[in-house]
């Protein structure tokens, strides 16, 4: 048997959702098992796996210890870089200025020399990140910046927050303004470009827009990887295109006007 006191970072979570992320060796269909043979509770009673955690809960497994062994604390974010660049600070999020070329997030081959691992340091450091006391919560960050961009990005000191600025950004309450350096003589000071997206094949994304009125900025938005690319078209639509080193497969089809982002 085992017990979990909840803290003010794991509530507002599913119990199923929770249990998932602390122990590591309960499969899942075993959990969903064990709640309706009443093995899991919480504060001694029955439960179900979309109920919602409050602060101050007690859960209780009645399993073998083996199911419950719980994911080991990773202390690598220690040795990452202290030269962390702070914008804004409170006690619920802080702003930081990420430099071009370092990144947000481990990629599978860096995993301490990105940004969310300094912030992790910076916490530690100064006492407010202390992860023997959590039971499923790491400070993350709300939003993420591609590598060669720089940039302001939010980081979440706890749940609640992380919680909060998630559903702000997905209900487009904080706005995202990104700058370019371009070249070359523009005919108009502003202008709108409206267009859609046209999803075909896996490896196929396009974007159809209006007429091309001089130079126009097109932005192409990489749904897998949650990328934003801008691109830079001629004065005629089909002429000379500036790009971003290091992305390819880039197709430009004279009968449509279309720029398609291809073989990425």
């Amino acid at each position: 048997m085992k017990s979990v006191t909840i803290n003010s970072n794991d509530a507002g979570q599913r119990v199923d959702k929770f249990l998932q992320k602390h122990f590591a060796t309960l499969p899942k269909s075993m959990m969903f098992k064990q709640i309706r043979k009443k093995n899991i509770k919480v504060n001694r009673k029955r439960c179900t796996p979309e109920q919602v955690l409050l602060n101050g809960d007690v859960i209780d497994l009645y399993l073998p210890d083996d199911m419950l062994a719980e994911k080991k604390k990773h202390y690598d974010f220690l040795f990452a870089p202290k030269d962390l660049s702070i914008i804004y600070e409170d006690e619920n999020i802080i702003l930081m200025d990420k430099k071009q070329g370092e990144l947000c997030h481990p990629d599978g081959k860096e995993y301490v020399n990105t940004l969310v691992a300094s912030m992790k340091r910076y916490l530690y450091d100064k006492g407010e990140y202390k992860p023997e006391e959590e039971n499923s919560f790491t400070p993350s960050l709300a939003n993420r910046i591609d590598r060669n961009t720089g940039g302001i990005v939010i980081g979440a000191k706890n749940y609640q927050s992380l919680k909060i600025l998630n559903q702000k950004i997905k209900d487009r309450e904080i706005d995202k303004l990104y700058l370019t350096v371009t070249e070359g003589v523009f005919d108009k000071k502003s202008d709108v470009l409206v267009g859609w997206l046209i999803k075909g094949r896996s490896d196929y994304l396009g974007i159809h827009g209006a007429s091309h009125i001089g130079n126009l900025l097109r932005t192409f938005v990489d749904e897998q990887h949650h990328q934003v690319c801008l691109w830079m078209v001629g004065c005629n639509g089909i002429g000379n295109i500036l790009h971003q080193d290091g992305l390819t497969g880039l197709r430009l089809s004279h009968d449509e006007c279309t720029l398609s982002l291809t073989d990425r």
